[in-house]
Parts: structure tokens; C-alpha cells; sequence
């Protein structure tokens, strides 16, 4: 990234990647099911930090709170102090691996506050680190754009341990 920045968006309506996530129709929160051990990088109080089975850039972080907590107004101070604790220490995870500070996209998930309940959100944070390799963009390519289906270079498990190693 040239020049890191943030932005914040406040949309009408949940965007269509919320909306799935939201409308499980009280099914099971995939969320409140562990993540596999071998993908778990962190966990710190009530919150687990690990890299999803199909994510969208290598360098990719989960991190949610192990009881099903709709958003961050939910969250107690404990909560809260937990979260930011995990923050820290995978964000200098991914420093250390990368040899200095690297680009990452984050981004929240929560409950949207249009009045209505939403049973099934699960309050989780998301860090995309945009290297591949320090220093290495990870570019998405025109045949993922095309057909939607992404790829990553790595095994999310080889990932985990390669940031689980850099504690």
C-alpha cells in the first residue's frame, strides 16, 4: 500500500456477505464452533485468533470471542480488554514473521443496529495481511475475479504454525 489508510462505512442495509452470515435461519453458528486446533494461532481470555480453512489472502487472521457475542457493545470490559490483548499479540506475530510492519486489512463483523435482533450474529474480526511473502503483494488474479473462486498459495495450516512460531 502506498499510503495506509482506514475507512469507515455506515450502509442502508446489511452488504451481501453480512446477509448470509445473518440469515441462518437459527441453524448452527459455524463461529461457535472451535476451529480446528491446527489452525489456531492465539487465544487470549475468552477470544480465539485463527486463520480460516479458505481465506482469501495467506496471511489471514479470525479472531473471535468463544461465547456467541453479537457486537462489540455486547462485549464487558473483560471482553474488551481480552480482545485487545489478542490485537496486540497477533499483529506482532505478523511483524515478526514479516521482518517489520506490514499492510494488513481490518475489518469488524458484527450485529447491525437496525432494531432488529439478529440471533445469529457473531461478533468476529478479520486482518488480511495483503503480502504473500514479505514484501510480496498477493495479487488477485483475473481468473478469480472472473469466476469468484479465490486461491492462496499456502495451506492455512502451514500459515497457523508459521505465526503461531513467531511469538
Amino acid at each position: 500500500m502506498d499510503h495506509p489508510h482506514g475507512q469507515a462505512f455506515g450502509l442502508a442495509e446489511p452488504p451481501p456477505t453480512a446477509m448470509a452470515q445473518l440469515d441462518r435461519d437459527g441453524g448452527d453458528c459455524p463461529l461457535c464452533v472451535p476451529p480446528a486446533a491446527g489452525l489456531v494461532v492465539a487465544r487470549t481470555g475468552g477470544w480465539t485468533a485463527w486463520v480460516p480453512q479458505a481465506p482469501l489472502y495467506p496471511y489471514a487472521l479470525r479472531l473471535a470471542p468463544v461465547r456467541h457475542l453479537p457486537d462489540l457493545g455486547a462485549c464487558g470490559p473483560a471482553d474488551r480488554r481480552s480482545l485487545a490483548s489478542l490485537l496486540v499479540s497477533v499483529a506482532g506475530r505478523v511483524e515478526r514473521f514479516f521482518g517489520g510492519p506490514a499492510p494488513y486489512f481490518l475489518w469488524a463483523h458484527q450485529r447491525p443496529v437496525d432494531g432488529v435482533d439478529w440471533p445469529s450474529a457473531h461478533l468476529y474480526l478479520e486482518i488480511n495481511v495483503v503480502w504473500r511473502a514479505p514484501g510480496v503483494p498477493r495479487y488477485v488474479a483475473a481468473g478469480e475475479l472472473g469466476s469468484g473462486i479465490f486461491f492462496t498459495p499456502q495451506e492455512p495450516e502451514v500459515t497457523a504454525r508459521r505465526l503461531r512460531e513467531a511469538e
